[in-house]
């Protein structure tokens, strides 16, 4: 079963199991504060846990929660609620601590989204000279979930992410040197950064094979096919 119809949802309806209720639906936005919407995701996920006493619980929460300087913000509170509830509510659960997630390209306001569409069509945006970020392809997710389930794991909040941790001003040099286009930014400088402890992920991606997938260089050679993919997108659409 699958609850959502929002990317790691699509991404993970050829995962449906009968023996599964996989959450990916809800508050995505860190910037929401509407406490009904919060409620809305609360209720949601109570229903499901209760008429699926026997389901596996799988959540999507945040990596950020790593670090207790995210739980002043409305949505990492209401992400750490959401995983109490499953922990107290759900006989059998897994949580996956999700960092900044990208897949096929678009107009939407998760960061590289946003750096992407903006460096492209050169508007100009804020960069923060402080702000660090872990990173993951949702095909890789997706792998690292499948590959939990037959594991048979359980009862456990783990981290999913890219191990090397970069900066944005890094992201945005490896955006600009795919498209060969200057960016148009100005500076801030703002304490934004925390460390992850990867080393169950790392453990995890070595029993299923994985673990070489991961590197310094991740975002530039997923970016790369990512972007290939998105141009590939627009000229079929142009040609037609």
């Amino acid at each position: 079963m699958i609850v959502g119809n929002g990317q790691i949802a699509n991404a993970l309806e050829k995962y449906d199991r009968n023996d599964v209720c996989i959450l990916a639906s809800g508050v995505s936005d860190s910037k929401c504060t509407d406490r009904m919407k919060f409620k809305r995701e609360r209720d949601l996920i109570s229903r499901y846990i209760l008429e699926n006493p026997r389901k596996k619980i799988i959540y999507f929460s945040s990596c950020a929660l790593s670090s207790t300087d995210y739980l002043d913000v409305a949505y990492y509170r209401h992400k750490k609620d959401i995983e109490q509830l499953i922990k107290r509510s759900a006989q059998s659960w897994l949580i996956f601590r999700v960092p900044q997630l990208f897949g096929p390209l678009k107009e939407h306001p998760t960061l590289i989204n946003f750096l992407f569409q903006s460096i492209r069509s050169l508007k100009e945006f804020t960069l923060n000279e402080k702000a660090y970020r872990y990173v993951i392809d949702i095909d890789d997710l997706t792998d690292v979930v499948e590959g939990a389930l037959c594991l048979g794991l359980h009862s456990e909040v783990v981290d999913v992410a890219n191990f090397h941790r970069y900066s944005v001003r890094e992201m945005v040099e490896i955006i600009e040197a795919q498209l060969n286009v200057k960016a148009l930014f100005k500076t801030v400088s703002v304490d934004d950064a925390y460390f992850l402890d990867l080393e169950r992920f790392s453990e995890i991606c070595k029993e299923l094979g994985i673990e070489n997938r991961f590197s310094k260089n991740y975002l530039d050679s997923s970016l790369r096919a990512r972007i290939q993919q998105f141009h590939d997108a627009h000229t079929n659409i142009y040609a037609v």
